[in-house]
């Protein structure tokens, strides 16, 4: 008896260690594509800008002015979706009175080029420099959105340059621990929560209440850790592709809050100087 249950126990943790190995192996081999997939639309959005990254690379992007607008936000989409699919949702940040460049990375869209996470934080940095440089928004003119994956990308941007202020909405703390909470290889990609810590810019975060796919609690984590002045905004009822329509009216009126504290902050930083 006690040889049948010493060897049902070696079964069992061969078992599990084949399924660590697998699981290792798609970490180290499959993850990028996973994350990053690439999302081609059939919608057709006019005026595109081109932004190149490499040779025979490169991005394209929409250019949205809003008159009177104070800010500009970079928009950093998330991994299954485009500009074309999000082409309302861009059309409401112009019509709500924010500048807006919203770029797609290599492999969506019709930016040309591979995907993957190490080339979409190229591709952040390419969207920013056209635009302070070719369009010439300045930086402290420019507030940072990133949603999802899209997240990871602009808290990355921001510990590099200092912008307006940063968005996160719907993003998570690490890529691994999106899909398993407890970490379990060694390594992981995009950690989020490792750089939040850094960013003296304002911080806003976003989140929906009912997100199935990055849970709630990686958007309470990121605002947990990150430096005052900090806002958040937890919507109710809100998955992770639609916070902007259940939010609604208070979803704008948080971005507006979010941007008359930084007005305010900009102004008594140039009243001390």
């Amino acid at each position: 008896m006690i040889m049948f249950i010493r060897k049902l126990l070696m079964i069992i943790l061969g078992g599990i260690l084949v399924i660590y190995l697998l699981l290792v192996l798609v970490a180290v081999f499959f993850s990028d594509t996973l994350i990053l997939p690439g999302r081609r639309s059939n919608t057709k959005i006019p005026q595109l800008l081109r932004i190149d990254v490499a040779q025979g690379e490169y991005l394209t992007a929409r250019y949205l002015t809003s008159p009177n607008a104070t800010y500009t936000i970079l928009y950093c989409h998330g991994n299954a979706e485009d500009l074309g699919d999000l082409a309302d949702l861009l059309d409401k940040y112009q019509r709500h009175g924010y500048n807006l460049l919203a770029f797609d990375y290599r492999g969506y869209g019709s930016s040309l080029g591979k995907c993957s996470p190490a080339n979409a934080l190229v591709d952040t940095q390419a969207a920013w420099t056209y635009l302070t440089n070719t369009l010439h928004v300045p930086p402290e003119r420019v507030i940072l959105l990133g949603r999802s994956v899209g997240g990871a990308m602009a808290a990355q941007l921001a510990t590099q340059h200092s912008a307006a202020g940063v968005i996160l909405e719907s993003t998570f703390t690490s890529a691994f621990r999106a899909v398993i909470p407890i970490p379990l290889v060694p390594f992981d990609k995009l950690e989020t929560i490792d750089l939040i810590e850094t960013i003296d810019e304002p911080i806003l975060v976003i989140h929906g209440m009912d997100d199935r796919l990055i849970n709630c609690r990686h958007g309470r984590c990121l605002y947990d850790r990150a430096k005052e002045p900090k806002q958040c905004l937890w919507v109710d009822g809100a998955g992770h592709n639609d916070v902007p329509l259940i939010a609604g009216e208070a979803y704008w009126k948080a971005l507006d809050d979010f941007s008359r504290q930084i007005t305010r902050m900009q102004k008594d930083k140039n009243f001390r100087q």
